[in-house]
């Protein structure tokens, strides 16, 4: 009885132990933040907001030692505020010979960003380590930028302007997970995406 007992917590922590690991048809779900860094750092004030990134992963197909996912990924942060007044000038022949209105306005800056992504993944099993697991990519897609404008509304025509950009993507990153239990694992992620550092969590799917 006893022996029966030992094959099946040998047979289910093995299955437990392995079950972490990235293997072909493995899904990964990853919720992160991280600090944002913004193509107007320079222009913005009111500090940068944490940037939020969703990703999903999938495991396709092994190169050893390791498997190649692909999967995707989308992150938001809202970058800041530009603030500042419009002058109107009017002239005339009589002094003062000139008089000018004043108009203010803001504009808040908003990024959006929607990648493709695949990575190589590395398990430490190899290594004793089977709930660790490191991995390297690339990412492509596109970094949308959105400016809503708030304007006086007695602002003549012609003056504001604010304009939405997009800018395609290009990224390579690094990144380590750790199994806490058998379908959540805690990651931290470096690359130039929507943070430069992205930590958080990523839930395996059944």
């Amino acid at each position: 009885m006893k022996r029966i007992l030992l094959i099946a917590v040998i047979a289910l922590t093995t299955g437990f132990v392995y079950a972490q690991e990235m293997t072909v048809g493995t899904k990964l779900v990853g919720v992160g933040v991280g600090q944002g860094w913004s193509y107007n750092a320079n222009l913005v004030t009111g500090g940068l907001s944490p940037a939020v990134r969703g990703t999903f992963d999938l495991g396709m197909f092994e190169i050893e030692p390791g498997v190649i996912t692909i999967g995707g990924q989308i992150g938001y942060l809202y970058e800041g505020k530009y603030e500042g007044v419009y002058y109107d000038y009017s002239y005339s022949n009589i002094w003062p010979y000139y008089n000018y209105s004043a108009y203010n306005y803001k504009w808040t800056y908003h990024s959006l960003l929607i990648a493709a992504r695949s990575a190589w993944h590395y398990n430490f099993g190899q290594l004793g380590i089977r709930e660790l697991s490191a991995y390297a990519g690339v990412a492509a897609g596109l970094r949308y930028q959105m400016v809503i404008e708030s304007i006086d509304s007695n602002m003549p025509a012609g003056y504001g302007g604010a304009t939405n950009s997009a800018k395609p993507y290009f990224s390579s990153y690094l990144g380590a997970y750790y199994y806490l239990t058998p379908d959540i694992a805690g990651f931290a992620e470096v690359g130039y995406g929507i943070s430069w550092l992205t930590i958080g969590f990523n839930f395996r799917l059944k």
